[in-house]
């Protein structure tokens, strides 16, 4: 690195007034395009982890959701099970509590 200062100085005092403008113009321009890459790649990891947390909410909600309708379904043929041994209880037939409670021996 200091070589190649002491090379751009040398260089440097050799340039016109003109040289030295357009060299400066094209550093600056350098400069700012670097800038701007930097900072859209920035903007892109920014969006990327957000677009990230947005999926992974979406997916516990989804998953939130199924175990709630496995827990209600669980429910319901505990029920429905509870309903047929009373109806066995209560003198019916096997075919009629099927019919009735969709529950099979």
């Amino acid at each position: 690195p200091k070589l190649k200062e002491a090379l751009d100085i040398a260089n440097r005092a050799t340039m016109t007034k003109e040289e030295l403008e357009l060299q400066d113009k094209q550093e600056e321009f350098i400069s700012i395009y670097k800038s701007a890459i930097e900072k859209a790649k920035r903007e892109g990891r920014e969006e990327g982890i957000k677009e990230g947390r947005e999926e992974v909410r979406k997916e516990r909600i989804a998953k939130r959701r199924e175990m709630e309708m496995l827990e209600s379904e669980k429910k319901i043929r505990k029920e429905k099970i509870e309903i047929a041994i009373n109806l066995k209880k209560a003198g019916v037939d096997d075919e009629t509590i099927a019919t009735v409670t969709g529950v099979v021996q």
